[in-house]
Parts: structure tokens; C-alpha cells; sequence
């Protein structure tokens, strides 16, 4: 319920949905001294869109290349128009940055008090926590 209040606050702050992440809430790989969760926000008739397994694992691959920056990608665009001004390789260069290009902001909670950052954190931002205070 924290997570979710967090998430929505972000999301009605910028306008846009939140999907929920529901990877580890449904993973039952049997785990010493844990006690399993259900996912229970309907109950409350609340919207939960769950963002997809092929959303997940995009957002996931982008962070695994924390040096694949905007900044990187752009530069590596412009030494190519350098090289050649072939429109071919300007459109490839293109499509490279929209899809090599970060566009997930990571927050992982490392303390349980309330942190500000969190309000302001752009808008496709990916939480990680307990968000209890």
C-alpha cells in the first residue's frame, strides 16, 4: 500500500500513469524466514495497471549499461555525421539513441524515513522500497 501511494503521488504529480511491478510480490521461490504476499489493491477498487514483462525487462536492460549515458550516445551520433553525411546513417544513429538512450530514472530507498528526493523524481522513474514513511 506504501509503494502504491508513493508510486501515485509521482504519477498524479506528473501527470502520466504508474504501472506497478509485480515481479517480486509473485515470485514464490521458497525463501527462508518470508512470508508470502498477495498483490491485494483491488480489494480497495483502486486502478493497478501492471506494467508487462517485456516493459520490466527493458527498464532492467537500460540499467545494466549505467555508462550508456544520453550524453554518450549523442556524442557518438555526432562523431558519425562527422564521418559521413549519409541520411541512411543518420536515421540508424537516430533510432540507435531512442533505443540505447536511458530513459528510466532509478530510485532505490536506502533509509525508512522519508526522503524529498522522491518528489522530485521525473516522471518515468522506476521505486524501489517500502516507502513507509
Amino acid at each position: 500500500m506504501f509503494q502504491y501511494a508513493a508510486g501515485m503521488r509521482l504519477a498524479m504529480h506528473h501527470k502520466t500513469e504508474l504501472k506497478l511491478d509485480l515481479t517480486f510480490l509473485l515470485d514464490r521461490t521458497p525463501q527462508e524466514k518470508f512470508v508470502f504476499r498477495d498483490f491485494d489493491l483491488p480489494v480497495f477498487g483502486l486502478s493497478t495497471p501492471v506494467a508487462s514483462p517485456q516493459t520490466i525487462r527493458h527498464i532492467f536492460r537500460q540499467r545494466e549499461w549505467p555508462l550508456l549515458t544520453e550524453e554518450s550516445v549523442k556524442r557518438f551520433s555526432r562523431a558519425l555525421k562527422l564521418e559521413t553525411k549519409s541520411a541512411r546513417l543518420e536515421r540508424l544513429t537516430r533510432r540507435a539513441v531512442e533505443k540505447l538512450s536511458p530513459s528510466y530514472h532509478f530510485y532505490t530507498e536506502i533509509h525508512p524515513s522519508f526522503d524529498p528526493v522522491v518528489l522530485g523524481l521525473p516522471s518515468r522513474s522506476y521505486l524501489e522500497g517500502f516507502f513507509q514513511n
